[in-house]
């Protein structure tokens, strides 16, 4: 059942699992944009600390902004709207990859669909923007990621060429590290076509580095592709393993020794502390996960996942039965014990098209994200 509160801002649902097991669940509703006039285009949210911040970008203004939520109390704000950079033919259907954002200690960073990036410093100062009269190649921003004062960057449109570039955050010196029409580069992503995509990107504190995945859509047969790495001290980039994922999702597990990859087909399990990675889930097992070691069977069985988190030894997501695509409920599954599954039935109240799902730092619950709102599940299991 889902019970709706007067206030319209908070829920309750309840289902018993065919594990005999209830997976309750609060939700709350923290962000709503549907009821600004003339709606937005989405929002994009990104949790560091205890703290969810949601990137707004509203196309009837022109305009972006970075609104925030204690996690702990529930207080918000808001930061400056900053007007988007007028570029030439910025075009939505022209963006390679995902939607991306990156917060570090001191700004939080918006890659957008031809306006360049978007800066905003959690201090409160005024935000600022990096665009092609900045030096950037393109304003088409697919990747971003930052360590050791300065700013990666995947840039490039769609079925065109991509560049792989650093800025300087002190100065804005802008450093082309490599093209993939180029010959050489100071870099490894040169001379590569289909052109790469450098996205998402995680902050790997436990080893001080950046981490990026690079992928060249369905034609991946290259040692170039996988897992690469920053180094936050020298600044060295070096690969971490070539994976068989397309990698168009991901997310660090809750310590921050795990990183989950994920695409249309399969979810992967990285360990970071070697390495080694196994297969969660996939439509086409039994299938190799690293190139030239022996196939594995998925530890999730039949399952696979509609966008996912892992977080306190669970893993959160939209699970489905392998091949029926009807059957997905909301739901977690314990990487101890994955055929123990707990669901939650989508509450009617919600209108869910999960654009991002985030796990609480403390595994209690779930951010999830559509194009115009943001919902909180705080779970509690009941016998």
């Amino acid at each position: 059942m889902a019970i709706l509160e007067e206030n319209k801002k908070r829920f309750l649902a309840v289902t018993t699992s065919p594990t005999l097991y209830s997976l309750w669940a609060e939700i709350s509703l923290l962000f709503d944009n549907v009821y600004e006039r003339g709606g937005s285009h989405y929002a994009l949210p990104a949790v560091r600390g205890n703290k969810l911040y949601v990137f707004v970008e509203q196309p009837q203004t022109k305009s972006v902004r970075l609104d925030f939520i204690d996690l702990r109390t529930f207080d918000s704000g808001q930061s400056k709207s900053l007007p988007l950079p007028s570029v030439i033919n910025a075009s939505p259907a022209r963006r390679r990859g995902n939607l991306c954002a990156f917060i570090d200690d001191e700004n939080a960073y918006y890659g957008s669909n031809g306006h360049g990036v978007l800066v905003f410093p959690l201090n409160g100062d005024d935000p600022w923007t990096l665009t092609t009269k900045d030096g950037l190649p393109s304003d088409f921003i697919h990747g971003v990621g930052s360590i050791g004062g300065k700013l990666y960057l995947g840039i490039g449109e769609m079925q065109k060429e991509s560049w792989f570039v650093s800025v300087e955050l002190k100065t804005k010196t802008v450093e082309i590290l490599a093209s993939s029409t180029a010959k050489e580069g100071k870099v490894p992503f040169f001379n590569m076509s289909p052109a790469p995509n450098f996205d998402p990107f995680f902050d790997d504190a436990n080893r001080n580095r950046l981490l990026f995945w690079v992928s060249r859509g369905l034609n991946d047969a290259t040692e170039k592709v996988g897992l690469w790495s920053i180094d936050g001290k020298t600044g060295e980039i070096a690969q971490v393993g070539n994976y068989n994922c397309y990698g168009y999702w991901g997310k660090l597990t809750d310590d921050g020794d795990k990183l989950m990859m994920y695409d249309y087909w399969r979810t992967i399990l990285i360990d970071l502390t070697d390495n080694a990675a196994i297969l969660l889930a996939s439509s086409r097992h039994p299938e190799m996960v690293i190139p030239g070691q022996e196939k594995q069977q998925p530890l999730c069985g039949d399952l696979s996942f509609q966008m996912a988190a892992i977080a306190d030894g669970y893993l959160y997501g939209g699970l489905r039965y392998i091949p029926s695509s009807s059957a997905e409920r909301w739901g977690r599954v314990p990487l101890n014990d994955p055929l123990k599954r707990e669901y939650l039935v989508r509450p009617a109240a919600l209108r869910w098209e999960p654009y991002e799902i985030l796990a609480l730092p403390d595994g209690s619950g779930l951010i999830i994200s559509d194009f115009n709102t943001v919902h909180l599940l705080k779970f509690d299991k009941r016998k």
